[in-house]
């Protein structure tokens, strides 16, 4: 129980708002388009982050977002109010994902954009913006478990459908080195043993090899998305974003780290594109899913979901590969022997665990 969370409704705190579509999409109007998508990044690496506490989290994300002291305070009476003041969650992944999707369909560039959110009163209407994204989430996600009569097991099937739906949105990642090292083992040691040919089939259809994949992926995890809120608030080059000058100690990998980004990542106007066509609720889950890493038009970059990109470290080769298979039949092989993998890396972490 110590897992759950509450968020405060907008209406709660923020005077003339209400939790609903409608006033989202007027805020989010108000925000420009990049800078606030990449402050979703931002700050998702930080409160999805599990080498991070909980309360250090929430402490760093209202300190940017709520400069208006008189919203400190109600957000602390609402919070003291509560059962368990120390479930309240001010912001959370899945919010931050929703407020993204919502940005991408709904705000433009505005003159200035790259330094609009040093203004106090765009960080505030960020901030007023998550707090309705947060109920507009949950609207879509817990429809059902409002809806009263009829038969228990048919309340639990609805309840368990909306839970699910919520922990595969909100849940936070492995940690980062230990996803990264099963990755790898998976991918080196377990796949070739049911696909010998499988680090050619990557290279075939990507254009770099397996270990160029996990090199940049390594490189990320290592310095863009372990996010420690006591070095973000000091340096921007501490913050998750990142761009070319990455590379510049490792020149060789540039083109290699352009092809990662080009199966990892979307750039602003084609999420956007996507977004907008998709026009359904809930459409971007699969899109962040698919690709987690958003890249900007002058070339700066944040891993805006890093829950799904820490499970693109086992995973991510699988459909990419998948994905470039034209043959169905092809891509379900595929799944059969990935499944094998890790049939035997498991098998193998309990030979180890359990001998007798």
């Amino acid at each position: 129980m110590s897992d759950l969370g509450i968020f405060p409704p907008a209406s709660e705190l923020f005077s003339g708002l209400d939790d609903t579509a409608g006033c989202l999409r007027h805020l989010v109007r108000q925000l420009s388009r990049t800078d606030a998508l990449l402050w979703c990044g931002r700050l998702n690496l930080i409160v999805s982050n599990p080498n991070v506490p909980e309360p250090d989290a929430q402490i760093y994300a209202v300190d940017k977002f709520y400069p208006d002291l008189d919203d400190r305070r109600r957000l602390n009476r609402w919070t003291k109010a509560q059962e368990n003041p120390r479930a309240v969650r001010p912001f959370f992944r899945a919010q931050l994902l929703e407020l993204a999707s919502w940005i991408c369909a709904h705000s433009e560039d505005l003159p200035g954009d790259g330094e609009t959110f040093e203004q106090p009163r765009n960080r505030r209407l960020f901030a007023q913006a998550a707090a309705v994204a947060a109920s507009v989430w949950a609207e879509r996600v817990y429809p059902e478990l409002r809806v009263g009569g009829g038969e228990a097991s048919e309340a639990r099937r609805r309840a368990m459908r909306n839970l699910r739906t919520s922990f595969m949105e909100n849940g936070r990642s492995a940690l980062p080195r230990l996803a990264l090292g099963r990755g790898w083992v998976l991918w080196s040691k377990w796949v070739p043993q049911f696909r010998p040919d499988v680090g050619q089939l990557f290279q075939h259809l990507t254009g770099m090899s397996l270990e160029g994949y996990f090199h940049c992926m390594a490189a990320l995890f290592a310095e863009r998305v372990d996010i420690r809120p006591e070095k973000a608030r000091l340096d921007n080059r501490y913050s998750g974003l990142f761009n070319r000058t990455f590379w510049d100690s490792a020149p060789h990998m540039a083109p290699v780290f352009d092809r990662f980004m080009q199966l990892e990542a979307f750039t602003v106007e084609e999420i956007s594109t996507l977004v907008r066509a998709a026009d359904k609720p809930g459409a971007h889950v699969g899109l962040f899913l698919k690709r987690p890493v958003l890249q900007t038009g002058d070339g700066r970059a944040v891993v805006l979901d890093p829950v799904s990109f820490v499970e693109h470290a086992s995973v991510g080769p699988l459909f990419i590969m998948v994905n470039g298979l034209r043959d169905p039949k092809a891509g379900n092989e595929l799944f059969g022997q990935f499944g094998q993998a890790v049939e035997g890396y498991v098998g193998e972490l309990l030979s180890r665990r359990y001998p007798r």
